[in-house]
């Protein structure tokens, strides 16, 4: 593995939105390189859901089925859908409902109608969603709620390369949690944005550690080359100060 930091900057601009859709952007000239991540509350569309579920195709509603036993995650999924049906046709421009997703083996959504060179990927914990779009083939997000963590050592043990288990361990235990779950995004944004699923052999593969192992306190962004030495970015970042976030992008 081979780290960089001198990477020129990456620009990311931010987007939430309530139940109200009368002033949405509409995307007509975006420019090279851009990065748009989406937030919202699941809890401000529970009471007035029915406009996004309406908007859900046939595949979708398949997919939502699978929570049946959960009406909560069901609901959760339709809403996430539906809003992400609804920024997509901002960009690009053709109706939520006639958007058409494709998905690898690994259930990645991905538009293959229309055809552009715009990319996505959602991420939801508690009641936030993150919606990361830029013209970047490989686009990963993750967002995580901000909490204790229970048995961290064990899941690090389980989930984290020896340079990431090296610093955690130098982290004073009241900042652990905070340090493992800005560790965790940028690794399962990197995951995802591959198009993999989690697993305990690819998380243990790579680090997000970088030589200055101090970079991770001091910088919202590292760089990382991962084993051909294919150079992917990736960004981290606090949201309303109860969420951490991260992505990854490559071209």
């Amino acid at each position: 593995m081979k780290i960089d930091n001198s990477c020129p900057e990456i620009k990311i601009n931010f987007f939430s939105f309530k139940n109200n859709f009368e002033n949405f952007p509409i995307f007509k000239n975006l420019e090279t390189g851009f990065i748009h991540a989406w937030t919202f509350k699941i809890s401000d569309f529970k009471d007035d859901s029915s406009f996004l579920i309406k908007l859900l195709d046939k595949e979708d509603l398949k997919r939502a089925s699978k929570f049946k036993n959960n009406l909560s995650d069901m609901l959760r999924f339709k809403i996430a859908r539906g809003a992400l049906r609804l920024l997509c046709s901002n960009y690009y421009f053709v109706l939520p409902e006639n958007i058409i997703f494709s998905y690898n083996k690994n259930f990645k959504p991905s538009v293959i109608s229309p055809r552009q060179k715009i990319f996505f990927n959602l991420s939801h914990s508690s009641d936030k969603v993150l919606i990361i779009f830029s013209d970047k083939k490989y686009t990963g997000a993750d967002i995580e709620l901000l909490r204790n963590i229970k048995n961290i050592e064990k899941i690090a043990c389980s989930y984290f390369h020896s340079e990431e288990l090296y610093f955690l361990g130098s982290i004073p235990d009241p900042l652990k949690s905070y340090y493992f779950i800005k560790i965790w995004t940028l690794k399962e944004s990197f995951v995802k944005a591959l198009g993999q699923k989690v697993s305990k052999n690819i998380f243990t593969d790579f680090s997000v550690i970088t030589e200055n192992m101090a970079d991770i306190y001091e910088k919202d962004e590292i760089s990382l080359w991962y084993k051909n030495e294919t150079n992917c970015r990736f960004l981290t970042f606090e949201i309303e100060n109860h969420y951490l976030a991260a992505g990854v992008f490559k071209d």
